[in-house]
């Protein structure tokens, strides 16, 4: 556990804490604990009062109201939207730079392309929405297959689920070529050809033998 330098102020019964700027990172938990705290008046007491900060996500392509669904419809915590937005984030980072593990660049520093926006939007959908499924299915017996994972139950529910998701995974595809430059055409399918090598006398053994109009040989 790091500890990190704040300021506290007391103003009628309102605390002010201000963390140290300089000593804040993004992506990172910060806990304030409050420990022996008493009013003015001594009317209010706090032994042992704790509250989380959560800073700043980064790298983040796009913002909760892009893929305000996953609340709305499938009740996914903010929380988990935000972590899975910067994984998708820092992918999206690592395709644009053609697959280098070593690339570490934030929004910051990343010029944010539509397609690399629409990656990440999709691609958050696609992993709050497995989550979901999986809770759910867990939660009411609910029996399907997803990829490797199945459960005991068939119901229309996991059909449509299914469903989705393979829509959900072509669109993905489809922006994970745009971001290596391919855009929506797509790549042209490969084509194969045959190497050979041709001749202009096909004459078999047993056509040359039989031929008895052949001169014969000079002695």
């Amino acid at each position: 556990m790091e500890i990190v330098n704040a300021t506290m102020k007391i103003i009628d019964n309102m605390v002010i804490v201000t963390l140290d700027d300089e000593e804040i990172q993004d992506n990172y938990q910060y806990e304030i604990r409050f420990k022996d705290l008493q009013s003015s008046d001594g009317k209010s007491f706090l032994d042992d009062y704790r509250y989380k900060v959560v800073t700043e996500m980064t790298p983040a392509y796009c913002n909760i109201s892009d893929v305000a669904i996953l609340v709305d419809t499938f009740d996914v915590p903010e929380s988990t939207i935000l972590y899975y937005i910067r994984e998708a984030s820092k992918y999206a980072d690592y395709i644009s730079a053609g697959g280098s593990s070593g690339t570490s660049s934030t929004s910051t520093n990343t010029e944010v392309t539509f397609p690399m926006k629409e990656f990440v939007k999709v691609k958050t959908t696609i992993d709050c929405l497995l989550k979901a499924y999986v809770n759910k299915a867990a939660g009411s017996g609910i029996k399907g297959r997803l990829g490797e994972i199945s459960f005991e139950n068939t119901e229309k529910y996991a059909t449509s689920i299914n469903d989705l998701l393979d829509d959900l995974w072509d669109q993905l595809k489809g922006w994970q070529d745009a971001i290596r430059g391919y855009e929506l055409e797509g790549r042209a399918a490969p084509v194969y050809a045959v190497r050979g090598s041709e001749t202009s006398d096909n004459s078999l053994t047993s056509e040359i033998v039989n031929d008895m109009t052949r001169d014969l040989p000079v002695t």
